[in-house]
């Protein structure tokens, strides 16, 4: 019977060491879970006798600092670094299902077009970005690349940061890249690695690299093969790679020429980013194949899962080509320019025969207006032309600018429901001298519909243009209709739940990532509205939102102005100090919070005798604790463990209390609840 590892059942800071989940020359790693949020994770342990050597220890240590440097979803995380008390070094890594790219290829042999732009891309982000943190990878491989098949389609994370090379002097450490150190794997090593060249290893070193690994995946070799490692090496630096089309002579040439620009053994001759790389290599087949086509969240082929994986998506969209861009754009302004053209003349053949087709529904009496004089006519101002709204809407009112001059006049409102069944409403009249009127929501009918609505002075004036809006009966009527889920999250950078991502341009995170779920359950798309936190909070929704996910805890101040889901995420308030001071209730000390957080109103509440400071964000809040302008902070658990600079502060005693996370909502909604609750519960 095999002896049961006696680190398995051990607590390593905040995580119970569950079972061994695979072992190899370096060390090994086991399964973690926080008791707590219930948050897998891998812990990697140095093997014993590894961390006696300098090297390893370094290279052990550089892929946490590494990591932690670039902070990119298509590179896997590392959460914490600790000794163990027998002195072997640790990591607490993210958690990953599915299978490396490596499986894949043993089991397909090579993967198609499509599925081979879907692994560039998303490797190519996460090089640039690893790339512009002054990172090197060197070691990239299709063993270290991670595919994840989930709910929101395939993630593709890069791992072993372990011999990267830190190109900035402030993350240098060590001589682990000393000159004539050949460090890689021989078969995806670049010229200058196999060399042993370190000074002129740089992001086109990985460029190399993914192009070998491009050619793999295109043709199920690689472009470099022989019995021993110095053959293998000789052949990176000294000879071409063997032409796809020995083995495969119907392979396309534009694309061939991409990767042999890739595999040049001139480092300048490659692309110069690995985004460059992934473009021009869409660019050729999508010169010679345009058929083919990348899902936004496509899924690839997957084999046995290792952990929990989820399902795939399904939408599917054009390879990004500019060419195929401008055909897609013109041919779509024609097209709407038809439409346009016989629309207008449909309508004109019926102006023509009934008269305006508005004419039949509302006549509204008033003074004639003399052929050619034209008076001005009053400007609408709100709502906003196709305006969508529900009753808990605020912005429940129809307002105008009167012509100037004419400001005390009375107005009239004429009102259509267009769809679904058109209907004329009696004419509205507002009181004297007042440019607004609220729209009873109770008249417009318990179904809803879209309306048409215009105004004009009792005294002469014209008609103004025709507005739309349109009414639902409920918040959930109002997505499903739009087709759009409006999600309010915190515009600064507050990782794990929401940061911006310069290199995609877009915000991610876990409140993306569940925003996103949610939304695909609804069958709608995702609208992010960045927000303070204070806005956030005092939001009416469903404005300008319809929920909030930013990591809110639910409270009963807060149900008292708002609808929450069930919570999401167990959590509750922890402290953090940086001082071997005293910290408790009764001691005086400096203590920092976010404002207007349960953090804030439980240190008011127990630490009374603290020197409060409020900060508007906890990564502020943190950086004073750094700076000693604080000496501890009150913050949510699940964003105090979350942080990897451990080394610098510690942990004082258990929850302060013990809180759920939940989606914010508008209050009096129930069906949206019900169906955030069963898409929650279904999660």
């Amino acid at each position: 019977m095999e002896e049961r590892d006696p680190l398995i059942g051990q607590t390593l800071g905040n995580y119970h060491v569950e079972s061994l989940l695979g072992a190899g020359a370096m060390g090994q790693v086991f399964l973690g879970i926080h008791p707590q949020i219930d948050r897998k994770v891998a812990v990697k342990v140095l093997n014993p006798g590894m961390h006696a050597r300098s090297d390893m220890a370094t290279r052990f240590l550089a892929e946490a600092r590494a990591v932690n440097h670039i902070n990119h979803p298509n590179i896997v995380q590392v959460f914490d670094f600790g000794t163990l008390p027998d002195g072997r070094l640790y990591l607490v890594m993210e958690f990953l299902t599915g299978e490396d790219l490596g499986q894949l290829l043993k089991r397909k042999g090579a993967l198609s077009m499509q599925e081979t732009l879907l692994m560039v891309r998303q490797i190519a982000s996460g090089l640039d970005a690893a790339h512009e943190t002054g990172i090197i990878h060197r070691d990239l491989k299709p063993d270290n690349v991670r595919i994840i098949d989930s709910k929101l389609g395939v993630t593709v994370k890069l791992l072993d940061f372990g011999i990267a090379k830190l190109v900035e002097p402030e993350l240098q450490s060590g001589d682990r890249t000393n000159t004539g150190i050949i460090m890689g794997t021989p078969s995806y090593m670049s010229p200058e690695q196999a060399m042993g060249r370190v000074d002129e290893i740089g992001p086109a070193s990985d460029i190399y690299s993914l192009g070998v690994m491009t050619y793999q995946m295109l043709s199920g070799r690689l472009p470099f093969e022989g019995d021993y490692v110095p053959q293998i090496l000789v052949k990176h630096v000294s000879e071409p790679p063997t032409p796809i089309t020995q083995f495969i002579p119907s392979f396309p040439i534009p694309v061939w020429q991409v990767l042999q620009k890739a595999l040049d053994k001139n480092s300048g001759a490659r692309p110069a980013t690995a985004g460059d790389f992934f473009q021009e290599l869409c660019g050729a087949v999508a010169a010679v194949e345009p058929s083919v086509t990348m899902q936004a969240h496509p899924s690839v082929e997957a084999g046995p899962a290792t952990g929990e994986a989820g399902e795939s998506g399904t939408t599917r969209t054009v390879v990004d080509s500019p060419f195929r861009r401008r055909k897609v754009v013109l041919f779509e302004l024609v097209a709407l320019a038809a439409v346009a053209l016989v629309g207008a003349w449909v309508l004109s053949r019926i102006w023509v025969a009934q008269g305006s087709p508005w004419a039949a529904f509302v006549a509204v009496p008033g003074a004639a207006v003399i052929p050619g004089t034209a008076p001005a006519a009053p400007e609408l101002l709100e709502p906003a032309d196709a305006a969508s709204f529900s009753p808990r809407n605020r912005a429940h009112m129809l307002r105008w600018q009167p012509v100037p001059g004419r400001e005390a006049a009375a107005h009239e409102i004429e009102l259509v429901r267009v769809a679904p069944a058109p209907k004329a409403f009696p004419a509205w009249r507002a009181p004297d001298g007042q440019a607004y009127l609220v729209i009873p929501w109770e008249a417009l009918g318990a179904d809803g519909g879209t309306f048409r609505w215009r105004v004009r002075q009792r005294d002469g004036t014209a008609w103004s243009a025709w507005r739309s809006f349109s009414f639902h009966p409920s918040a959930l009527a109002r997505i499903r209709a739009d087709g759009v889920l409006r999600i309010g999250i915190e515009k600064i950078q507050h990782p794990p739940f929401v940061s911006w991502s310069p290199e995609l341009g877009r915000y991610t995170g876990f409140d993306v990532e569940l925003g996103e779920l949610v939304a695909a359950e609804l069958k709608v798309r995702v609208e992010l509205v960045p927000q303070g936190w204070d806005q956030l909070l005092a939001a009416s929704l469903p404005d300008p939102y319809d929920v909030v996910i930013s990591a809110v805890s639910i409270t009963p101040e807060r149900c008292r102005l708002h609808g929450f889901s069930e919570p999401y995420l167990a959590t509750g308030q922890r402290l953090a100090s940086k001082t071997d001071r005293p910290t408790g209730p009764r001691d005086s000390f400096i203590l920092g919070v976010q404002r207007n957080t349960t953090s804030e109103k439980l240190a008011r509440a127990t630490f009374k005798a603290a020197d409060l400071r409020v900060f508007e964000t906890n990564d502020l809040t943190f950086e004073a604790m750094f700076k000693g302008e604080v000496e501890a902070l009150i913050m949510d658990d699940v964003l105090i463990t979350s942080r990897t600079d451990t080394a610098a502060w510690k942990l004082v005693g258990e929850l302060l209390s013990r809180e759920g996370y939940g989606i914010m909502l508008p209050a009096g909604e129930p069906e949206l609840k019900a169906a955030v609750d069963g898409i929650l519960a279904a999660l």
